[in-house]
């Protein structure tokens, strides 16, 4: 096989084909001279999710995630499912929704998608940590895995699931952690974080203590040297907004003109969801053909408006965390990429948007968002595209959050062969 790779690439040379700039159709004539049919492997990944109701609701249930199948063994058939899930607690309500992918074919490099759950609970909002958790992949289930020189862990996103009488989110933390080969146990050990805190203080709230079931999925990528760059970036930002008081008279009708406002009762997050999206480029190294980027770390502290490092708990209007990839250059590897990172607690007229808003109310307050974000640059043959899948749940009221009702599934099918 040697010799077949020798022949190619001195013919390449001859042509004056081999620099950097031509390294991808060096890749590719090698790949069809010496490999079978199709990449090596393939994922799914996650970037993301747009979450917003008609009105602000506490936090029955929120998530968007990937179900990773992976490529089929002996199969050239990838892909995966897309979760979204949605409960307003105890009044109906209509949310859309919108979850963000990348489809990934790259030649030697492998993933592995896994979930975890976890019950997270405290009393009177306590902070809920689960720092350095650690699950193992066994090699027999993701042989691509073994033995590798490097190892990176991205998120696949989230769910939280009320199994109390919900309640206001108040901190939110999701930490891909590392992966390293265990030769000695012949598997891959994962480490990752989270942490909750969640509280209600209102009249319609039932207790001071919550409980929720949290999913978090990871991917898994596994290369060898000279096959990848890995590079992290970090970012941060500070949301607030103005709103008028809660005012609701006798007959539980809102009441505005006797109101006093509080501020000039804006809220521009409230009604620009692009409002504030940051644009970032990673110095990225020349050579590379392609590239991806992918969440690791997500963090959404709230608080109050004048201190937004004073917790406050949060009725939420929309949910919005999204990762876009903008401009790869190869020659020089430079990689630009925006997010999106908004909670919304309020929009103007939402308590004319149903009867049951009646009693939903607009407050001052502040979201404090940091985020990690990990870039692939790739040196093999691959293959990469972006995707969404856009949908809606109607949530009834009185039904389980975990049944049906909750959850709207997404397919999303590609060929080892290539897209």
């Amino acid at each position: 096989m040697m010799e077949a790779y020798d022949v190619v690439a001195s013919a390449l040379d001859r042509l004056m084909l081999g620099s950097v700039r031509f390294a991808p159709l060096l890749a590719l004539v090698l790949c069809f001279v010496g490999c079978s049919p199709g990449l090596d492997d393939g994922a799914l990944l996650w970037r993301g999710f747009n979450h917003k109701w008609d009105y602000n609701h506490r936090m029955g249930r929120m998530g968007d995630r990937i179900v990773d199948r992976g490529c089929g063994d002996g199969e050239d058939s990838c892909g995966g499912f897309i979760l979204h899930s949605g409960a307003a607690g105890p009044e109906r309500d209509y949310m859309d929704y919108t979850s963000w992918y990348t489809r990934v074919l790259a030649a030697g490099v492998a993933f592995a998608g896994v979930d975890e759950e976890h019950i997270l609970g405290a009393r009177n909002s306590g902070l809920v940590e689960r720092p350095d958790e650690e699950i193992r992949l066994s090699i027999d289930e993701f042989p691509n895995l073994e033995n590798r020189d490097h190892y990176a862990v991205l998120l696949g996103g989230f769910d939280l699931e009320s199994r109390t009488p919900d309640d206001k989110l108040m901190h939110l933390m999701l930490d891909a952690g590392e992966a390293r080969w265990d030769a000695r146990a012949g598997d891959v050990e994962v480490s990752y974080s989270m942490a909750l805190s969640m509280h209600c203080n209102t009249a319609d709230c039932e207790d001071n203590f919550f409980e929720y079931l949290v999913t978090v999925s990871l991917v898994v990528v596994a290369w060898d040297d000279g096959d990848v760059e890995y590079t992290e970036d970090s970012l941060q930002k500070v949301d607030t907004w103005d709103a008028h008081p809660w005012c609701v008279n006798e007959a539980g009708e809102v009441d505005a003109p006797d109101c006093t406002p509080l501020g000039d009762g804006t809220n521009p997050s409230a009604v620009e969801p692009e409002l504030q999206r940051i644009t970032r480029t990673i110095d990225g190294i020349g050579g590379t053909q392609n590239a991806f980027v992918g969440f690791r770390r997500l963090l959404i502290d709230l608080g109050e408006r004048e201190a937004p490092d004073v917790d406050k708990a949060h009725h939420m209007l929309a949910f919005r965390v999204a990762l876009h990839p903008g401009d790869h250059d190869p020659t020089t590897g430079d990689f630009s990429y925006s997010t999106d990172m908004i909670f919304k607690n309020w929009h103007a007229g939402m308590q004319e948007a149903d009867p049951a808003a009646r009693f939903s109310y607009p407050e001052t307050g502040a979201a404090t968002w940091r985020a990690e974000i990990g870039l692939f640059q790739l040196f093999v043959y691959s293959r990469i595209d972006h995707g969404e899948i856009n949908g809606e749940i109607e949530w009834p009221a009185g039904e389980e959050y975990s049944g049906s009702a909750a959850e709207r599934w997404g397919s999303v099918e590609f060929s080892q062969l290539g897209f």
